[in-house]
């Protein structure tokens, strides 16, 4: 026999015992040995897991020292272990891991209980992948470690340990050792410890992550530490905290309202007084004891006055828990400088001789003036007019009628803004006196007497009921009429009666008045007609020609 012949033989008697033997281990499945003389037999892993494999190990209990696994050495596939109740001993690993992670590796571990000095362990080396770990009961006793982690953290980790109770010594932890792209999320929404066991969430880098840790319960007994720590916040981060360290550009880092450490606009900061143990409130003041220095929270910055003492008319006392010097009854102003709102204060304070006195009535924007005070016919009256000899020109424009003009103690118009103020912070009595050339006095009284200001061209908007000797009511028909002077021109004439009848008044169709009128008028009677066009200073109702009025005073006083 040649040798090829001798060579093709053998390949066939192997080719023989070889299906032979496969016919055999078919047998021995179909037939399998029984007793004691048998040999054990086993299925071998399928360790490459291309396809789907599946374990559910609804309860695996094992002895110490025992180990109890579930894994996928390439995770190419899906690998699902869903430990329903796995039990150990000391000493014993539960585990489920994926090694690369590239596939998904779900581990539902809805009870995991473990004795001392075991370790229950869920984790995704790699982390490229998705490792969902829901522990919703994790149980430790003393000594055990209960951990998922993802030691990279490219993927998605998520934890929601809902209850995570540990005994004394044990450590419950959930971390992304990288969090450069990761999404960690730990929401422990009650997370009871006893004393020495230590509950954290942590992201030690931080930089790209959100680590969001809502702890909506932690209570913890003595000696426990909670904590949720991100040791290098992203910009992206918001922080609250009673002491915050950095603010927006607009904002400060002041106290509040509630005295605690806060960002704040600045019109909103308190200031501190540390030397006299007080707070300002935003925009408010400080007055000392003794009402000799004053301070100003603004903007958060404690400023001083220069110089602040209490008027001679004011005393330094708190009313409504503000200290600061107070103005006495009878005076009006800020306490440092305390005026009367008018004659009538002046006259109830003490002083009954007619003369001019300082007033500031009640949201006058300018400085205290001074007025005549007329303290006859009851005192406290008010002067705004009067006429004496025709000493001082009255046909005037309209600046010089708001201002006012002429002396105090002779003949003047105190001023259309003034008079405004005047009326306009109470009620007001109005009284006319009038002497005729023969010597005669006259009086008109009206109990109220008020006028708009300058937007409304200072209208008569208040005239109460006539009372006098002046016969008859010769204001009236003024009732209600705007001012007018000759370059202001507010009558409902077709002329301009301030410029036919050489005054200034409340004109409407002319006058029935015309208390500043020309004082030095023709006086020939034939000739002179009240509010004609040679009209005089006149009140038309008076006995008498026309042009016999020598001297007139208008003064108002507050009614009580």
């Amino acid at each position: 026999m040649t040798k090829t012949k001798m060579l093709q033989s053998l390949l066939l008697l192997i080719f023989l015992d070889v299906v032979q033997a496969g016919k055999l281990c078919d047998f021995a499945k179909k037939f399998p040995c029984k007793g004691k003389h048998c040999l054990s037999y086993e299925e071998e892993d399928d360790t490459t897991m291309k396809s789907t494999s599946s374990s559910p190990n609804e309860a695996l209990s094992s002895s110490p020292g025992n180990t109890v696994s579930s894994s996928d050495t390439t995770g190419q596939g899906t690998s699902s272990s869903p430990n329903e109740a796995l039990s150990s001993s000391p000493g014993n690993t539960v585990s489920s891991s994926d090694n690369t992670g590239q596939g998904t590796s779900s581990s539902p571990n809805e009870a995991l209980s473990s004795s001392p000095g075991n370790t229950v362990s869920s984790s995704d080396t790699i982390g490229q992948g998705t490792s969902s770990s829901p522990n919703e009961a994790l149980s430790s006793s003393p000594g055990n470690t209960v951990s998922s982690s993802d030691t990279t953290g490219q993927g998605t980790s998520s934890s929601p340990n809902e209850a995570l109770s540990s005994l004394p010594g044990s450590t419950v932890s959930s971390d992304d050792t990288i969090g450069q792209q990761s999404t960690s999320s730990t929401p422990n929404e009650a997370l009871p410890s006893l004393p020495g066991s230590t509950v954290s969430s942590d992201d030690p880098i931080g930089q790209q992550s959100t680590s969001s840790t809502p702890n909506e319960a932690l209570p913890s007994l003595p000696g426990s530490t909670v904590s949720s720590d991100d040791t290098s916040p992203s910009p992206s981060d918001t922080t609250v905290s009673p002491s915050p360290t950095v603010c927006q550009l607009d904002e400060l880092r002041c106290y509040n309202e509630d005295h605690q450490m806060v960002c704040s606009a600045p019109e909103n900061c308190t200031c501190q007084l540390t030397s006299v143990n007080a707070s300002i409130s935003a925009g408010g003041f400080y007055v000392n004891s003794n009402c000799t220095k004053r301070a100003h929270c603004i903007n958060g910055n404690v400023t001083w006055d220069g110089e602040y003492n209490c008027s001679p008319n004011a005393q330094c006392e708190e009313q409504s828990n503000v200290r600061q010097c107070y103005c006495k009854a009878g005076y009006h102003g800020d306490g440092q400088t305390c005026e009367f709102p008018d004659c009538k204060g002046v006259n109830d304070s003490g002083h009954i001789t007619s003369g001019i006195y300082t007033i500031k009535p009640t949201n006058w924007p300018g400085p205290p003036f001074t007025v005549y005070c007329n303290m006859t016919d009851g005192g406290g009256w008010t002067v705004f007019q009067r006429r004496v000899n025709g000493s001082v020109d009255f046909y005037r424009n309209w600046l010089s009628y708001k201002e006012g003009f002429g002396e105090l103690d002779h003949e003047f118009w105190l001023g259309n803004d003034k008079l405004y103020y005047l009326t306009n912070q109470g009620n007001y009595t109005l009284r006319i006196d009038l002497v005729d050339r023969a010597g005669n006095p006259y009086y008109a009284e009206y109990d109220l007497f008020r006028i708009n200001d300058e937007n409304d061209n200072y209208r008569l908007s208040g005239l109460g009921t006539f009372n006098g000797t002046a016969v008859g009511d010769s204001l009236r028909s003024h009732y209600k009429r705007e001012f007018s002077t000759y370059d202001r021109d507010n009558d409902v004439n077709a002329n301009n009666c301030a410029e036919t009848r050489h005054g200034a008044w409340w004109y409407g169709y002319c006058c029935h008045s015309n208390l500043n009128g020309n004082y030095h008028a023709n006086l020939v009677p034939a000739t002179v007609v009240c509010c004609g066009e040679e009209s005089t200073v006149c009140w038309k109702s008076l006995p008498g020609p026309d042009h016999n009025i020598q001297y007139t005073e208008m003064k108002i006083r507050e009614i009580l």
